[in-house]
């Protein structure tokens, strides 16, 4: 195992860690709380605020201290601002000009266990709302008649945090005993056991974020790209510009089913080594560790193929165009109908190559039109039939299991933190 203490700040890939975090938590919650129609300003002063306290808490966390603590936290937006070893902002997006008027942000300089203040102004008849959405809401002046000044407090996050990185491999591993000797501990390969490091055992604030980029997406590579195809012939009537009034093409649709790898989750159960075993049963037992599972999150995606032929000869196929079709999921024949073989469809996309090929052969003016079913004239010309199949290609189930990748070592990586003593 491999261990990198951190005793003088945050590292780079700590701060690539957080900086992932940090970007994720507050996507989210700018999604949840971003105007749209249905929601008013308020909802987005309570998202940018939110956003600005866990950025504080962020920041706190890595470094011990608030922004700008030296100078009672006067100025913590232009320090969250600032390029940092990663060579970008600890975070940009933040404002103090959120509400009415300009926050102004207080602490107790240099005291790591400082509570942080943040004053701004609402108008009082939005009060019930902040109350219900931002924590720790205290009124400090209601002399105005419209205008609140509130404050809110954010507590520290217990002292400064330690990150430990480590890796491990999948499968069974080998522990050592405090007498030299050395336990074979058995583990399904689909499995990596990260161990708590020494100086974190014992403490109850352990968390763990795990990672992989080592792993193959759980679908067999051969199966990662099938392709479903249908037949079109292509008939259009042109009358006495032929001996039997129609003039014949063909086409092809390739219906492609790809699989794609959007990510991966980890399933992490708590584990103790005992006598050579690893017990993961036990909710109440002290951790030494996590048994910790890689799960493929895959999709499906159906891409559309249309090919043109003019005479029938496979060799004679050209490529006519490509869409990826409304729906992401088929269920039922009619559906893929719907999406892909629909005549009017096929004529928009077949429309040059159709016209294009008739005026060659006919030697004039031709313009195609889906016919009407009824009966075939200049204006209701050309039919497209085919015999589609729908069968279990449409019904594939994605496996969501681990699979191992030869051209890589299989590693699970981890960073580890905990309370600084």
């Amino acid at each position: 195992m491999i261990k990198y203490k951190n005793a003088k700040g945050m590292t780079l890939i700590e701060l690539f860690v957080l900086l992932a975090i940090l970007t994720i938590t507050a996507y989210v919650s700018f999604l949840y709380y971003k105007p749209r129609s249905k929601l008013t300003q308020l909802d987005y002063t309570v998202s940018e605020l939110q956003n600005l306290i866990l950025a504080l808490k962020a920041y706190q966390t890595v470094n011990g201290t608030w922004p700008d603590s030296e100078n009672s936290c006067a100025d913590p937006i232009t320090v969250l601002s600032q390029v940092n070893e990663s060579g970008s902002p600890t975070y940009a997006d933040v404002s103090d000009f959120v509400f009415m008027t300009q926050m102004t942000f207080q602490c107790e300089p240099n005291n790591t266990t400082a509570t942080l203040y943040i004053d701004f102004e609402i108008l009082k008849t939005d009060l019930e709302y902040y109350s219900r959405y931002v924590h720790d809401l205290e009124i400090i002046d209601d002399s105005d008649s419209r205008v609140l000044k509130v404050s809110t407090s954010i507590r520290p996050v217990g002292g400064k945090l330690n990150t430990y990185l480590t890796k491990a491999k999948y499968g069974p591993f080998q522990r050592e005993n405090e007498d030299g000797t050395f336990d074979e501990i058995e583990l399904e390969t689909k499995y990596a056991f990260i161990e708590v490091p020494e100086d974190c055992k014992g403490k109850e604030d352990v968390t763990a974020g795990f990672s992989s980029q080592s792993l193959c997406t759980g679908v067999d590579s051969t199966d990662r790209t099938v392709v479903h195809s249908t037949q079109i012939e292509i008939k259009s009537w042109v009358g006495s510009n032929s001996e039997t009034g129609f003039e014949m093409m063909y086409g092809r649709v390739d219906i492609v089913r790809k699989i794609v790898l959007d990510g991966w989750d980890y399933s992490s159960d708590k584990c103790k080594l005992s006598r050579g075993n690893l017990n993961c049963n036990s909710a109440s037992q002290e951790v030494e560790g996590w048994r910790v599972m890689p799960i493929p999150q895959n999709k499906i995606q159906y891409i559309v193929e249309y090919y043109f032929n003019p005479t029938g000869y496979f060799a004679d196929d050209v490529f006519v165009d490509s869409k990826t079709p409304s729906v992401s999921v088929f269920t039922n024949a009619q559906d893929v109908k719907n999406n892909v073989f629909r005549g009017r469809t096929l004529l928009n996309i077949y429309y040059s190559q159709i016209k294009s090929e008739i005026e060659e052969r006919i030697g004039g003016t031709f313009t195609p039109s889906l016919f009407d079913g009824s009966s075939y004239d200049d204006y209701d010309n050309t039919t497209f039939d085919f015999n589609f199949i729908y069968n279990e290609f449409f019904n594939y189930q994605i496996y969501q299991g681990f699979v191992s990748c030869s051209e890589n070592s299989d590693v699970m990586f981890a960073a580890v933190t905990c309370s600084a003593d």
